[in-house]
């Protein structure tokens, strides 16, 4: 059940807070609570948990042991251990229990994971057993555990401070935490015991047991007997003494020495006031007789003891020292049980018990705006002070007081909170004098609060008065006025850039606090201070998170400096504000009320009737505003959602859109599908092409396996095909990803995908064969570029898709021209430092992999214009980042044109996030749509700015002008897509496949050994015989009248078919040796010969007609030619049979390189371009 209700209403004008620590604990900072953007990371409110107390009745067996400091600095034991301890007067089995544990208030549930269930053996525990559960352990610090009952396979790692741990009578996780996943009856009645330590969300009774660290554990009073059903009660810290169930058994009912089981303070306790009483609480009715010493800094310290019998009160005469070690000794001599027990003895405390703690410092009397300072963190932090104040608000754990006397300084606040715990005594208008500890609050990040313990860790601190004690000193005070926030004469400006520029790294640790210029110091000044923020406007829908039961309006002051013109931020005409670079508008501040059926559902653009009132606060990576009065000044929206301004289509006009649908799936009332229907049909017109971004699958969050999204597809079909004038001729194409690989919500298997219509002209050009995990390809040749696949995934196995959505590239036709389409749902930006964080400039980890992801679709784009610089190419998408963002960049480096900058500075946005107006998502174009082609871009606004969304995206639609392409021949093809635009398709063929028809298709091909085609040569010498040149890597061609020789060679020419014309013949030769401008005449030969057995004797196959001739040069090592087409044409046409040439040298001696030369590109070649026959 909840202990209190989220935001009780509070006394006089008193407004509200969070409840932070013992009503509702913010125990993370947002996960994406950074200024950035989308991509379907945890909302802020969702991430707040209210603290449940389980109601149990008191267990059999009880958790009488949680040690979660095993194996960490200063640890006792090597290893964690949860201790079970059978306090029945009967056996009770452990078959299929199971110990489950959950982190103190994260949202994992109870045994979700196997490292964080333990199933437990089936064996019966005795009566007054323990039963010990060895878990996971840590770097070796420590000693070894005694024999543990049992070694968990698959360790439980606890914090060593802080978390839930459930003994349960089954051996499944319970699947719920208690706090940001309520447990219902039924799981409760599972639960046999519970304990809850440190900052835990879910306990029993009253609140968690005390936090434990490295060197202590939760242990149950009573060594395991006491069970009250309230863990603060019930359990205190100590060493941890881990028992097995080779322990003697202990007797609940049984007879057992007194114990102290609590004492306030508490042993090494710090800050102790030094003014209040002590307190010392026994197992049982005692009674004392010179029980009790106290001393401090070695001298004893008088006092008066009342109380009893079982707790007792220490009064010191005086108040102790401040900052003093003192110590409080129970003696064991002056203490006994009252009664005697079932051995029939009155026994005495075991042994003296000793307390050490340490008084607070003495109060330094200081002014509010000296104990915060002008910084980040207060410079008096963890010092007592003293200091006056009016309460100006009250909060359901605390108030805040403001300074009756400000120094006028801007950079210091003036106001404080003070932290009571628990509902305030005092009224508004109180002067009261107040004495604390000056702590810094870092909201959701428990101590020690490092990296590890989550995106809390990001958050800045609020300074805070801990520990307090009040004097009312007099009532009935007027207020000092409200600082005003604005642009108007009088009123304090925010900075209207700048968030921060003095800092790089913390700027808790900077030193250039700049409230003037800096935006996050600036909200900071003013922090636990009233304000008024002028003519509020609202710059951010109203965004509930029924989790933490807020509601959050992002505004700016509406108001303007009429003579200057300023004003706040970079406003479009329908009032969002809009980040450009180096500005994200620090005018910008949330204003954040309690969530009830009354909270304006405000849309952009609405203005509020009057100023809002409220206090400067801190919480969730922002500043927020925390309104005086419930009852807000009257506000309304009028803003109407657009109809694209593009207007009506011409035939030869495309629209080609992109829209992310916010993991749209079955499960979704058809109120959705109908709505998001009617935008694309009544306000974008019904788009020739759209890609849709977070498409789910079939079962939607339901992690069965699933991956086919047929069913979300024919939904979103049918349903424009129900609105009125809407298409039924929507098609779609994706590929369904591999499950679980691609991100987004668990079991949704979000993907990319297009919607495209068929009854406007627009083709998709189908090639099948791709599947999740096949790489897309760019082909390119003489018939222009296409993919290997449409649709067809881009490189879905780079580590750059990691967890997050794969590009799918698609090929289609219009007006009977190619256009390339990319769509894309790049990875979100969960992780970034949020821009209200304390590291400055914050770091955007999640933008990695958004660089990687364009890297890869810039490298296939460039494949495509490559190959066709005039290609019409379209990237678009949710993609996650800003148009001067440097994943942006490189696609733009790539050739690519951004159309939202097409759009005015103050258009530029897609998505509001914490009242930023922002580019995710846009479309991009090579030149050839870039130019006169594109008609216009236009982003429709229909969810963004509204309270109401079938979406949290705005869809943009661009539309091109592109009109039929030139067809000479009249075949319906186009010329630059005709495989022979000068003659119709009908009358061509196409004899090599290669998709050019062949009266326009030009073959040439080089014959050459070694590199293609078939080729044979020799020579033969005279009168000589038996001797074979075949294999000799010269050809050698003579006169000499005593060793004349021929040289022969041939090429096989089949592959060309006959009748084709042959446009060129070159026979290209390199000479070796030879006399300055020998002349070697070229013949036909008549008849066949073979390289292998041609020999010496003679050739007499030589045709006396010369086809060519060729003159050697005066250089050594040099090609000559000879121009054989006529002699190839013959060949081809069948007039004569190719034997091929003889080469003849009338009077020297030539010697030519053969196809035996190892030099391949000095061998012998033909090279012949011919037209193929029909």
């Amino acid at each position: 059940m909840l202990k209190l209700p989220l935001f009780p209403r509070a006394l006089s004008r008193a407004g509200y807070s969070l409840l932070r620590r013992d009503r509702v604990r913010w125990t993370a900072a947002m996960a994406l609570a950074t200024a950035w953007g989308c991509g379907g990371s945890p909302e802020p409110g969702e991430l707040g948990t209210a603290e449940l107390a389980a109601t149990l009745p008191s267990g059999r067996v009880v958790i009488s042991q949680v040690y979660g400091g095993g194996g960490n600095a200063g640890a006792v034991y090597t290893h964690d251990f949860v201790e079970l301890f059978n306090r029945s007067n009967e056996p009770v089995s452990l078959a299929g229990w199971s110990i489950q544990y959950a982190s103190a208030s994260g949202t994992g549930a109870l045994g979700a994971t196997t490292t964080q269930l333990t199933e437990l053996p089936a064996i019966t525990l005795q009566p007054g057993q323990y039963f010990l559960v060895q878990e996971a352990g840590g770097s070796g610090s420590g000693a070894p555990l005694p024999a543990a009952d049992l070694v968990d396979a698959t360790p439980i790692n606890m914090s060593g401070s802080a978390g839930k741990v459930a003994l349960v009578r089954q051996a499944t996780g319970l699947g719920c935490n208690g706090g940001t996943a309520p447990c219902s009856a039924a799981q409760e009645a599972l639960i046999e015991d519970l304990v809850g330590f440190g900052g835990a969300s879910y306990f029993e009774g009253a609140a968690p047991a005390p936090a434990t660290a490295n060197a202590t554990a939760s242990l149950r009073q009573g060594a395991g007997c006491q069970d009250t059903g309230s863990n603060v009660d019930d359990l205190s810290t100590g060493t941890p003494t881990p028992r097995n169930t080779s322990t003697a058994a202990l007797e609940c009912g049984g007879d057992t020495p007194p114990a102290v089981t609590s004492t306030v303070p508490g042993n090494g306790a710090t800050g102790a006031d030094p003014t209040a009483s002590l307190s010392v609480t026994f197992s049982e009715a005692v009674a004392v007789a010179d029980a009790f010493e106290l001393s401090c800094g070695g001298s004893a310290r008088p006092f008066v003891a009342s109380g009893g019998p079982l707790a007792f009160t220490l009064t010191p005469a005086e108040p102790l020292p401040p900052s003093a070690a003192c110590l409080l000794v129970v003696r064991a001599s002056g203490v006994q049980e009252q009664d005697p027990g079932s051995n029939g003895t009155i026994d005495p405390l075991p042994a003296d018990v000793s307390v050490s703690f340490t008084t607070a410092q003495a109060a330094q009397a200081l002014a509010i705006h000296d104990i915060q300072g002008r910084a980040h963190l207060s410079p008096r932090s963890g010092a007592v002070v003293k200091t006056t104040g009016l309460v100006a608000t009250l909060r359901s754990n605390g108030f805040t007081v403001e300074s009756p006397a400000p120094d006028g300084d801007p950079a210091t606040s003036e106001g404080l909170l003070v932290f009571t715990g628990a509902a305030p005594s005092v009224r508004v208008g109180d002067l009261v004098e107040l004495t604390g500890e000056v702590t810094e609050y870092r909201a959701g990040c428990a101590d020690p609060c490092t990296p590890s313990r989550g995106s809390a860790y990001n958050n800045l601190t609020v300074t805070e008065l801990a520990r307090p004690q009040i004097t009312v000193l007099s009532s009935g005070h007027a207020l000092p006025a409200p600082v005003s926030i604005g642009f108007a004469p009088g009123a304090r400006r925010p900075p209207a850039q700048i968030i921060e520029d003095d800092a790089s790294g913390s700027v808790e640790a900077a030193n250039g606090f700049d409230p003037e210029s800096d935006g996050i110091d600036f909200w900071e000044s003013l922090e636990g201070m009233r304000v008024s923020i002028n003519a509020p406007a609202v710059v951010g829908p109203t965004r509930e998170f029924p989790s933490s039961g807020t509601a959050e309006i992002a505004l700016v002051p509406g108001d303007r400096d009429a003579a200057t013109g300023d004003a706040a931020g970079l406003r479009s005409a329908r009032g969002a504000v809009v980040v450009s670079p180096g500005d994200f508008n620090p005018e910008r501040i949330l204003l954040q009320v309690p969530l009830r059926p009354t909270t304006p559902a405000l849309d952009v653009g609405a203005t509020f009737a009057g100023p809002i009132v409220g206090t400067v606060d801190y919480n969730f990576a922002n500043y927020k505003l925390l309104p005086i009065d419930e009852a807000l000044p009257a506000a309304t929206s009028t803003l109407s959602r657009e109809v694209t301004s593009l207007g009506p289509r011409t035939a030869d006009d495309l629209d080609v859109a992109a829209f992310n649908v916010e993991n749209l799936d079955p499960g979704d009332p058809q109120e959705k599908f109908d709505r998001l229907a009617r935008i694309l049909v009544e306000n974008l017109g019904s788009p020739d092409l759209v890609a849709l971004e977070e498409v789910q699958d079939n079962s939607g969050p339901t992690n069965n396996g699933v991956v086919d999204a047929s069913t979300t597809f024919a939904r979103l079909i049918a349903a424009i095909a129900a609105v009125p004038g809407g298409p039924s001729t929507y098609q779609f194409r994706s590929i369904d990803p591999t499950d679980g690989t691609d991100g987004g919500e668990p079991g949704g298997n979000i993907r990319v995908g297009f919607l495209f219509r068929t009854d406007r002209g627009l083709e998709f050009v189908d090639r099948p064969g791709a599947g999740a995990l096949t790489p897309n390809e760019v082909l390119g040749g003489a018939g222009g570029v296409s993919l290997r696949y449409s649709p067809g995934r881009i490189d879905p196995g780079n580590p750059a898709f990691a967890s997050s959505r794969k590009p799918l590239a698609g090929e289609f036709r219009w007006n009977g021209q190619p256009l390339f389409v990319v769509a894309n749902h790049w990875n979100s930006k969960g992780g970034d430092e949020p821009l209200y964080g304390r590291f400055q400039p914050p770091t955007l980890s999640s933008e990695v992999q958004r660089r990687q992801q364009a890297t890869v679709v810039a490298g296939f784009v460039r494949q495509i214009l490559d190959s066709d610089p005039a290609a019409n190419v379209v990237v678009l998408g949710d993609l996650n980042d800003f148009q001067f963002s440097a994943p942006l960049g490189i696609l733009k480096d790539a050739g690519l044109t951004t159309l939202i900058e097409t759009l005015p500075p103050e258009e530029r946005y897609t998505y509001v996030f914490d009242g930023n107006g922002q580019s995710l998502d846009h479309v991009l174009v090579s030149a050839n749509l870039a130019g006169p082609k594109l008609v216009g871009f236009d982003v429709v606004h229909v969810n963004a700015e509204f309270a109401d969304q079938a979406s949290d995206h705005d869809p943009g639609v661009a539309r091109f002008r592109v009109a039929p392409a030139p067809d000479l021949d009249g075949d319906g093809v186009p010329d630059a897509s005709d495989n022979c635009p000068a003659e119709p398709n009908a009358a061509q063929g196409d004899s090599d496949g290669d998709g050019l028809g062949n009266a326009c298709d030009l073959e040439c091909v080089s014959l050459r050994r070694g590199a293609f085609g078939a080729v044979q040569d020799s020579f033969v010498e005279g009168p000589t015989t038996g001797w074979a040149y075949g294999a000799y890597p010269y050809l050698i061609t003579s006169a000499s009248a005593v060793q004349p020789a021929t040289a022969v060679l041939a090429y096989d020419l089949s592959f060309i078919p006959e009748g084709s014309s042959v446009t060129s013949a070159t026979l290209s030769l390199s000479y070796a040796w030879k006399p300055a401008g020998s002349v070697v005449t070229v013949h036909r030969v008549n008849g066949a010969w073979e390289e292998s057995t041609l020999h010496g004797g003679g050739f007499s196959g030589t045709n006396p007609a010369v086809e060519a001739s060729l003159t050697t040069l005066a250089q050594t090592d040099a090609f000559v030619t000879a121009d054989l087409t006529s002699l190839v044409q013959g060949w081809v046409d069948g007039a004569q049979p190719n034997h091929g040439v003889a080469l003849v040298d009338a009077n020297n001696r030539t010697d030519f390189r053969a196809s035996e030369y190892p030099d391949i590109a000095r061998r012998p070649k033909l090279d012949v371009c011919y037209h193929a026959a029909e």
